[in-house]
């Protein structure tokens, strides 16, 4: 049911999106960016200073979502310059339809992390977890592999709460609707009221990698804006909103 409703949200919006676009976003100084969720903050940051970099011949204009579903709607006709996804999954599926060029590994990763209003709760003895799609988004199909590994996933699969993205799950938690979530490393310094800690062990962790693509034919604004985001000079750019930097740029 959830994979239909994100559908049925990803037509609606790629048609809103279309309409609008035609409007606002070819100018030739829009670059729009479609990202995932758990970049938000970041990527307001960096648009901030590739506009300022570019001296106002460029406007980033950002929408943030689950990877998944940006992907959808990209698939379904939204007109995105640039995606950027926390799994290397929906750019490759965009690659090989066609709508991408060949996609590029950021430099960063992330880890997966436990957060919950009370420090006694534990992946044994949630009731209630929450987790962004675990078929779809990538913060849920990465904890859901980790939970695998962790021969935890058979055990715990009847007390998921599913939400659309990694910020649906923290919103859960710190609302009430959950107990407790998994969710990126990067998204805990956000929720400092709630309690976080590493729930797997380090050989069930999974690769956390961030892939970008442009679209095909991309005009050179947004060339140099993925330029910019792969650029070393960003480094501590992402470590301070709770980034690290890859093992590989591989994937």
């Amino acid at each position: 049911m959830l994979k239909h409703a994100l559908e049925a949200v990803a037509i609606g919006f790629a048609f809103l999106w279309g309409a609008g676009c035609q409007a606002s976003g070819d100018d030739g100084r829009t670059i729009r960016v479609f990202g995932a969720a758990s970049l938000t903050d970041v990527l307001e940051v960096v648009a901030d200073s590739f506009e300022s970099k570019m001296g106002g011949k460029a406007t980033v204009k950002l929408h943030l979502a689950g990877s998944s579903l940006l992907a959808r709607q990209i698939e379904y006709g939204a007109g995105a310059d640039v995606f950027v996804s926390a799994h290397p999954s929906w750019t490759a599926h965009l690659y090989r339809q066609g709508l991408l060029d060949e996609p590029r590994a950021l430099p960063i990763t992330n880890r997966l992390m436990l957060v919950s209003r009370d420090s006694s709760v534990t992946l044994r003895n949630v009731r209630r977890l929450a987790l962004a799609d675990p078929d779809h988004v990538p913060a849920g199909v990465y904890a859901k592999a980790a939970l695998e590994c962790g021969r935890l996933w058979t055990e715990l699969s009847g007390r998921i709460v599913a939400v659309v993205d990694v910020r649906g799950a923290l919103a859960a938690v710190d609302e009430g609707a959950a107990d407790a979530a998994v969710v990126y490393e990067s998204d805990v310094k956000f929720a400092p009221q709630l309690h976080a800690s590493r729930p797997f062990q380090r050989d069930c962790e999974p690769d956390v990698v961030y892939t970008l693509g442009l679209a095909r034919e991309s005009e050179d604004l947004a060339v140099q804006f993925a330029e910019h985001l792969l650029d070393s000079s960003l480094a501590s750019t992402w470590t301070a909103f709770g980034f690290s930097p890859a093992r590989s740029v591989r994937w």
